[in-house]
């Protein structure tokens, strides 16, 4: 194939939801890189990949690192290059889930290029190849995960786990945990063909819930041993509120799965299957993918603060604390999203408060930053009715449960619940000021999109706003536009 000829480079390469055509390796390279691995890894705007002039040299690995840029090769040829900046997984942990990703993909790629011949790999359909490289996402997870467990081997093991998604054990769905330890010299209790024994029956929806208590499997999916959060302890252990794992799942992280990057038990990933069906994938302390509804999500800190980062114009000590609130806000987005409760939260420009209710956007009834005197009063100059005594009860109740707080303050359980109210949450993006929840934003009329949706769209003009759908979706609007979406 040598050099990348003029009409590859400038080739349209759309995403996985569009039918594109693609005519050689190169294309499909390209197609799926952004279409899957990109999404996937929590890159959150187009990017135009570098076509590599020099195709031609050493046995390259699928994904490396040089001197400020990110390379994307197959075999003895370097393909793609692309600035480290503009992606967030450039640690060496994620270039190894790239990496194997890729390995996958390059086994079940349209088009092959292997000893100088490039090989059409015909799909009978669209949709087959769409599963196929979805397959592969799977496929390069568990074997960042398993690490060299035969391929078949870790099929299994998810196999198993989906089944459980959708059965239920005495009519309630089964939530199941496991704590995978390839570095794990404990003797086995059951090989893996026995535990896939075991969990297929019944009786073993019972054991391990992935929030009190988890199963310890090693390399090779045997099982080593059970744990719980109570284990060899009077009492429950003092634990410390983790802002990278969703609440429910603090404890079992922060004894199993501490954040130990570089050191010995780092390579151990919690996998939950939770009550829903959702599959969550937790290392080194933090929440790293779901698989929710058969597609694989990155839920990561790092996607989530990339996409959110220095969208206002802060002094270097407003920038702080705005990345300081930012933990805050995605520790509550991860609660919201895990609740299935659904929420908006909006982070709008310092002092457009006023904006927002001058502009009759907002009832000044939902600024719970204003005494009811002073809400009373701008009602009156804005020609608005008082509320009903529900409305004034609420923002009674409101005010007292918030106490003076800002959002990184609140109770996190207490946000969590509060965001789940109908309406939004706004906060500034300065300090973090909490200025409503479940705060009803008055929409244009003729909105082609849901309440929630129009709702987040309206105030991103002033900012930024997420919104939570009750599937665990999340959507990241600026200025109408989605920049930023986990679905």
């Amino acid at each position: 194939m040598g050099a990348i000829l003029e009409s590859e480079k400038k080739q349209e390469v759309k995403t996985s939801s569009e039918k594109v055509q693609i005519s050689s390796f190169t294309g499909d390279y390209e197609y799926f890189l952004k279409g899957y691995l990109f999404r996937l890894l929590g890159v959150a705007k187009d990017i135009d990949l570098v076509h590599v002039s020099q195709t031609r040299g050493k046995e390259y690995p699928p994904v490396s690192k040089k001197k400020g840029r990110i390379f994307f090769s197959a075999s003895k040829k370097q393909y793609f290059s692309i600035d480290e900046k503009d992606i967030p997984f450039s640690d060496e942990d994620s270039i190894a889930l790239a990496s194997n990703i890729i390995g996958a993909f390059l086994l079940c790629s349209e088009y092959k290029y292997s000893n100088e011949t490039e090989v059409y790999n015909h799909y009978r359909n669209e949709n087959a190849k769409e599963q196929a490289y979805k397959l592969a996402i799977q496929d390069g997870i568990c074997q960042w995960i398993f690490g060299s467990t035969p391929a078949e081997t870790r099929s299994k093991f998810f196999n198993l786990l989906e089944k459980w998604s959708v059965k239920t054990y005495e009519g309630k769905h089964v939530t199941l945990g496991f704590l995978v330890n390839p570095s794990s010299n404990l003797p086995e209790v059951l090989t893996f063909e026995e535990l896939l024994s075991f969990l297929s029956d019944d009786s073993s929806a019972v054991l391990s819930d992935c929030i009190h208590s988890v199963l310890e499997v090693d390399k090779k999916c045997n099982l080593v041993g059970y744990h719980s959060i109570t284990e060899d302890l009077i009492t429950l252990p003092s634990c410390d509120l983790n802002e990278k794992v969703p609440v429910r799942f603090i404890q079992t992280v922060q004894q199993f799965l501490p954040d130990k990057k570089g050191e010995a038990g780092s390579d151990k990933v919690g996998v939950f299957l939770l009550n829903n069906g959702d599959i969550l994938l937790v290392k080194n302390g933090s929440t790293r993918f779901v698989k929710r509804n058969l597609q694989w999500l990155n839920l990561s800190e790092h996607a989530f603060a990339n996409a959110l980062h220095t969208r206002f114009d802060l002094t270097v000590q407003e920038e702080s604390t705005y990345n300081e609130m930012l933990k805050s806000v995605y520790a509550s987005v991860l609660d919201v999203s895990f609740s299935h409760t659904g929420g908006i939260i909006a982070i709008v420009q310092p002092g457009c408060i006023d904006e927002l209710m001058k502009g009759k956007i907002l009832s000044p009834f939902d600024n719970l930053y204003i005494s009811e005197d002073e809400a009373k009063s701008l009602a009156s100059q804005l020609g608005q009715s008082l509320p009903s005594s529900e409305k004034t009860i609420r923002y009674k109740l409101l005010k007292q449960l918030i106490a003076g707080h800002n959002f990184r303050t609140l109770d996190r359980k207490l946000r969590c619940e509060l965001i789940a109210l109908d309406g939004a949450c706004i906060i500034d993006a300065r300090q973090g000021t909490i200025y409503s929840f479940g705060a009803i934003i008055q929409n244009d009329s003729g909105s082609a999109t849901g309440g929630r949706s129009a709702a987040a769209k309206k105030l991103s003009r002033y900012g930024i706003a997420i919104k939570i759908s009750t599937d665990g979706y999340i959507d990241v609007f600026v200025n109408e536009e989605l920049v930023y979406s986990v679905k």
